[in-house]
């Protein structure tokens, strides 16, 4: 469906089943119908989502998750909890979802979601080992890169998350075989239960991590900082620059075989941030959003035009698309 078709949807919901008594559910059927409105003016013509209404009407019918919590990201994470739970409940009793692909396990597909790469590979042979990969939603990036050393900006930031790890361990593919015999040896046969000795070799091994999938929307959580004497954590107020353009293609998988040749689109542009101001447990948000090429500022009721949203001390989400 398309946005502007849940948007009619949902107001027909709130008219047909909620009660005016029901005081709860219209606040927060109103909330949703109020920012897929918000979504619908700034989403490209024929936007889309992967589930079918009757879903969300499952979810809106139960919705005190969504009043339920303050953080942002604890509420967009209770968010994808409850509609994923909702997807794998129906799948055995209802043939109104959709799959774009018999392949995949996961009936909701978010456009946030990515997958990490993590393995090592020898330096020696190039054998690569205990290869892992990492769904994720969200990429959180620490502002700290020592007790006493703050990193300035995003791109330094990426690189510290992805920088490679040098490590000695075992590698199967450097291991010697012996049969016991000597250069230029012996012309006896060794016997055939007598199995070869397998000496596994000690090599570095550099320790990598990248991108094995990339989102429609990513969504960069900047890490608070912790101060010790009031025991508190709290956002950096000193300049944290992150650009209107990001490039990750020096951070993909497949990118590192083919570093001259661009396999698909990786170049991101800011759409909006989130900032914080307070400390981890008070504070106020506020919302730096983009649309047709000029930045708004959305603070509770006040909504005005600024500058620009960029570098904007105490930033807490940006939030970038492809």
């Amino acid at each position: 469906a398309t946005m502007p078709e849940y948007t009619s949807y949902f107001k027909q919901l709130r008219e047909k089943y909620i009660t005016p008594e029901n005081h709860e559910s219209v606040k927060v059927l109103s909330s949703i119908i109020s920012t897929i409105s918000r979504i619908n003016r700034v989403c490209p013509a024929g936007s889309f989502f992967d589930a079918s209404t009757k879903l969300i009407a499952l979810l809106a019918s139960d919705s005190k998750w969504a009043t339920s919590q303050q953080d942002c990201l604890e509420l967009w994470t209770r968010m994808e909890s409850a509609i994923e739970h909702e997807c794998h409940k129906s799948i055995s009793h209802f043939g109104f979802l959709s799959y774009k692909s018999s392949k995949t396990a996961d009936p909701f597909k978010w456009p946030t979601h990515f997958s990490t790469l993590r393995e090592m590979v020898c330096t020696i042979c190039g054998k690569r080992k205990d290869s892992r990969v990492e769904k994720l939603h969200m990429l959180t990036l620490d502002q700290k890169y020592s007790p006493n050393t703050l990193l300035t900006d995003l791109e330094t930031s990426l690189e510290h998350y992805f920088k490679p790890e040098t490590l000695i361990v075992n590698c199967e593919g450097c291991s010697t075989t012996s049969d016991g015999g000597e250069s230029g040896g012996s012309s006896v046969m060794p016997s055939f239960d007598s199995s070869p000795e397998i000496s596994l070799q000690d090599s570095i091994h550099k320790k990598t991590l990248s991108f094995a999938s990339l989102p429609k929307y990513l969504c960069i959580q900047v890490t608070a900082l912790w101060d010790p004497v009031s025991v508190n954590s709290f956002r950096n107020l000193r300049p944290w620059r992150y650009p209107d353009c990001l490039d990750l293609s020096k951070y993909c998988f497949l990118q590192q075989f083919q570093p001259d040749k661009i396999i698909n689109s990786k170049i991101y542009h800011l759409e909006a941030i989130i900032v914080h101001v307070g400390f981890d447990n008070c504070g106020h948000y506020y919302t730096l959003r983009k649309i047709d090429n000029a930045w708004y500022m959305c603070n509770d009721a006040l909504i005005q035009r600024v500058l620009t949203g960029l570098n904007q001390n105490g930033a807490y989400i940006l939030l970038y698309t492809r």
